[in-house]
Order: structure tokens, then sequence, then C-alpha cells
């Protein structure tokens, strides 16, 4: 791997939150982990939709930050839980932001009337991941 040089961006800030990772793609869930963890940044992945709300129902102040895939191969969509998220987390300024390798969900307007605070297209950037960590976490 190779290194930059540079300092962590985020120096010795502590933040408060998890990131929550929801992706069925099991190395974007081990890469996105990884870069957040590199920085100190707390993460949790999971591979589906439910068992990210489970987690949101029992402790919804835990999350700073949710990255939701917006395709899942059994037809579910990401867009359709957003919603949820923010439901459940209502409050605490999480942020759920999509997350899609599809270039043509960029194109189809506005996430927000869907729940969603953003939408990234992967690969996503460490640089760019801990920027949103910062953010909202």
């Amino acid at each position: 791997m190779l290194q930059s040089g540079l300092e962590s961006s985020l120096d010795t800030k502590v933040l408060g939150k998890t990131v929550l990772i929801v992706d069925d793609d099991e190395w974007t869930r081990f890469s996105v982990q990884k870069h957040l963890k590199e920085e100190n940044i707390a993460a949790r992945a999971v591979p589906w939709p439910d068992e990210a709300l489970t987690l949101c129902a029992r402790n919804p102040e835990a999350f700073g930050l949710i990255l939701l895939d917006i395709r899942f191969p059994n037809g579910e969509c990401g867009l359709d839980y957003a919603r949820d998220f923010k439901k459940l987390t209502a409050g605490s300024d999480c942020g759920v932001v999509g997350i899609t390798s599809h270039m043509a969900f960029l194109e189809k307007g506005d996430w927000t009337k869907f729940g969603m605070d953003d939408l990234l297209l992967k690969p996503l950037h460490k640089w760019l991941l801990v920027s949103y960590a910062q953010r909202y976490c």
C-alpha cells in the first residue's frame, strides 16, 4: 500500500460516533471499514439494510453516518430504506449517504426527496470517507 507522507487528516481528534456501512459487496465493506479504521474512526459494516435497521433501532444515537448502497442483488433499493434510517436516527443529526457504482443514479436528480443527504460514486476514496465522517460523526 502506498503511503502519501501526509499526516492524518484527523490528527488527534476522536470522533464520537460510528460510521455504519451497508453494502452487499464484501470488498466495499472491507475497504471502506479499513480506510476509516486507519484514521481511528469507528466503523461497523453489514451486508443488508434490514440488519442495519435493527442495529439503528437498538441504539439510534450510536451512528453519525450511514453509508447505504443503492442497489442490492435481491432487487431491494437503498433508496427505499433511507427514510427509515432518518426516522430511526431523528434528532441525532445522522447523515444518510447513498453509495453506488452506477453513474446513471447520479444523473437521476434530487436524492434528498428519498431521505439521502448525499450520493457518492464508488470507488470511495479515503480522503472523501474521512471528510464525510468528520462532517457527521
